[in-house]
């Protein structure tokens, strides 16, 4: 459902995401409190992505598009673990703490803070 939000060209108001997430839940009717939490928890997640702003000097802005593209590429690492065992958060965890402070790195940063990781890890 999610991946696609990234698929359209979400530009004309009467369509944006969250009119996206709402269609998708409004004809289930089979587990109405699980899709009412779901359905509630997507919504505050992406709007907290799509809130969500530096305003340091050597950051860059990211699209909207971009931020449902992390949204979805963080969902999907999580769940796709199919066998229901234990998740290592760790990796996860990691992976979304760099990824997320690198894309908001300025470009004239990057060298630099390449340099320094290859140094300390």
């Amino acid at each position: 459902m999610l991946s696609s939000c990234v698929m359209l060209y979400i530009d004309e108001q009467i369509w944006t995401w969250k009119d996206l997430i709402l269609s998708n839940f409004s004809n289930q009717l089979n587990n109405y409190d699980i899709n009412q939490e779901l359905q509630k928890i997507l919504i505050e997640y992406i709007s907290k992505i799509e809130s969500y702003d530096i305003k340091d000097k050597s950051t860059i802005n990211i699209s909207f598009i971009s931020k449902i593209s992390m949204t979805i590429t963080l969902l999907k690492n999580y769940l796709k673990n199919d066998k229901c065992s234990f998740i290592d958060l760790r990796p996860l965890v990691e992976f979304t703490l760099l990824w997320s402070f690198i894309t908001h790195i300025h470009l004239d940063y990057r060298k630099q803070f390449e340099n320094c990781w290859r140094n300390n890890f």
